[in-house]
């Protein structure tokens, strides 16, 4: 029993150590984001007020060419000031504070499967947690659930990074999301029996 022990315990470990190396990247195809980093690694990390951070919306996976998207970005909790927004080259026409229907000239650059949408330059006003939400534009695109992108003529309906619309994304000063897809410690023990 103890030699069977000391086998399963490396591969419990790596069992467990897989979720957060693998929790990198969106795997899905056209899925938005909120990240930490331009290559889609982070989404929660803790910050100090009154420090300015930069956030990256990001389409995961494309399917195809993308020249816009239409979603909403909230922030909920902390107090926050947004200091600078850039849309990358695109250009917004829906005037609502967390809407965006933007359209670009030509398509979007891919750079290690992500599309940079937008970046945000945010800076917390006190020390708490500040949650952040994709979710449809307003009115929804036919029937998308959830926010869309625009290329070669046509509309695809995104995914999003959570999981759920109504999952936060991203987090400062907070519990890390995690996609309602990821394996449970019952899945992976299930893997190895």
């Amino acid at each position: 029993m103890k030699r069977c022990l000391h086998l399963f315990l490396p591969i419990l470990l790596v069992a467990l150590a897989a979720p957060v190396a693998l929790a990198g990247l969106d795997p899905d195809t056209d899925s938005m984001g909120i990240w930490l980093d331009a290559a889609g690694n982070a989404n929660c990390f803790v910050e100090a007020p009154f420090a300015p951070f930069t956030t990256y919306l990001l389409l995961s996976h494309p399917a195809g060419p993308t020249g816009g998207f239409a979603c909403r970005v909230s922030l909920v909790g902390a107090p926050y000031f947004i200091l600078a927004t850039d849309l990358r080259g695109g250009a917004d026409i829906d005037a609502s504070a967390e809407g965006f229907l933007v359209g670009r000239s030509s398509p979007y650059p891919v750079v290690g499967d992500q599309i940079v949408l937008a970046t945000f330059q945010v800076m917390l006003q006190a020390y708490a947690q500040l949650e952040f939400y994709v979710r449809p534009p307003v009115p929804p695109y036919g029937t998308c659930p959830g926010p869309v992108v625009f290329g070669d003529g046509t509309t695809r309906c995104c995914g999003v990074s959570s999981g759920d619309v109504n999952l936060p994304v991203a987090t400062v000063n907070g519990t890390c999301p995690v996609d309602e897809e990821s394996l449970s410690f019952g899945a992976i023990k299930g893997l190895y029996r």
